[in-house]
């Protein structure tokens, strides 16, 4: 459900899906998707960008809009978190619009981060932006998250896909919110998007109700993920 609307536009929404699950009187879930922890590029003067390899492109604090030049993010602390890694944050890989495109950070400012582009492609508005291995401190379940969660329990969603689920620790944060607001029996999917997720998918499972993976630009984790699968099919 959510990023993809507001309260206002998805009450009509809600109230379609429980007249038709109750005129097929079959027994239908309602899933709840949640924004969660994300880092995404804003938007682009004309809605989307080349960006050719060896190019270079700048990812801004603050801008109107974006260019072939550069855009601004969604979480402008992301450029300080790296500023203050100084000369660490050099050379770190960059990946945008799920890992179809790659960046190689080259100089941090105090306003933005300029990368050279490893990977090319079309770059389209508020698409992701995940650094490998890199541990972005920002709390799960936003204050955004829990209106959105709140209100779409109360409309009848009974299950929620968790995105951008990093460890276990997410899973249970999302958990006990639920359950303090009086929702004990909605069950949880993780969303498992990054790297991080795949570590601790393990962990996460003990969780959650089921899993869900959105790996395929990550070599690395689907060599994890395969190995994981062998694993449990011999235990």
């Amino acid at each position: 459900m959510y990023p993809h609307g507001n309260h206002d536009t998805l009450k009509d929404t809600f109230a379609t899906i429980r007249e038709a699950i109750a005129e097929s009187g079959k027994n239908v879930a309602i899933l709840l998707d949640t924004k969660g922890p994300e880092v995404r590029v804003t938007t682009f003067r004309d809605g989307s960008v080349v960006l050719g390899e060896g190019a270079e492109f700048t990812l801004f604090k603050n801008r109107d809009e974006g260019d072939v030049d550069g855009v601004a993010v969604s979480y402008p602390k992301l450029i300080d978190l790296f500023f203050n890694e100084g000369a660490q944050a050099i050379g770190r890989e960059l990946l945008l619009d799920d890992g179809m495109i790659s960046l190689i950070v080259q100089e941090v400012r105090p306003d933005c981060i300029i990368c050279r582009v490893n990977k090319g492609g079309e770059l389209k508005n508020r698409k992701s932006l995940n650094i490998p291995g890199y541990h972005i401190s920002m709390p799960y379940v936003s204050a955004q998250d829990r209106r959105d969660i709140e209100f779409g329990l109360s409309q009848g969603a009974n299950v929620v896909a968790a995105s951008f689920v990093r460890n276990h620790e997410d899973v249970r944060t999302l958990r006990d919110f639920i359950d303090s607001i009086g929702y004990e029996h909605v069950e949880i999917i993780a969303k498992i998007e990054n790297q991080s997720g795949v570590d601790d998918m393990d962990e996460i499972i003990n969780y959650a109700w089921a899993l869900k993976f959105r790996l395929s630009s990550s070599p690395k984790s689907r060599k994890h993920l395969s190995a994981s699968a062998l694993q449990r099919e011999n235990m």
